[in-house]
């Protein structure tokens, strides 16, 4: 079982190194281990964490505002309908990057960039509108470089 060896928001967990190395070993040996279910705790099974989202998500969510959970090292993080990056374990909106063509965030070190979320789930993208709401609901949101200029068609 993962111990929790360093006292910080940022490291919240480190693997019990002895334990991985045991797995490791008995992986090596030809055993058939599961890796995750022997290291890590139960708050990392992302099919668990989505139904405890639920209750925290039906909170953050304006109404036909639809969602799409963040897999792996996003896991708790969703993006919805609305252009909204939203942290589900602890409720809250992640501030955007809004720049012309394209909208994106940073989460753990990995970059996302909302075109790509919004293909993936079939849901028009277009960065004046999104920006529309953000103005309308008062989001919070950054200006990268200079070239933004909203659309007024």
């Amino acid at each position: 079982m993962a111990t929790a060896n360093y006292n910080s928001k940022q490291f919240y967990i480190y693997l019990d190194s002895e334990k991985a190395w045991e797995v490791i070993e008995k992986r090596l040996m030809g055993y058939n281990i599961d890796v995750l279910d022997e290291l890590y705790p139960d708050d990392w099974d992302v099919e668990k964490n989505a139904s405890k989202y639920q209750s925290t998500l039906n909170k953050m969510l304006l109404p036909n505002e639809e969602y799409k959970l963040l897999q792996g090292k996003l896991d708790g993080y969703c993006v919805t309908s609305l252009g909204r990056i939203l942290n589900v374990k602890h409720p809250n909106q992640v501030i955007v990057y809004f720049a012309k063509g394209r909208i994106s965030t940073s989460i753990r070190n990995v970059k996302v960039y909302l075109v790509d979320e919004f293909k993936e789930m079939g849901w028009e993208f277009n960065v004046d509108n999104i920006k529309r709401k953000y103005d309308k609901y008062k989001w919070k949101y950054q200006r990268s470089g200079i070239n933004y200029h909203l659309d007024t068609k």
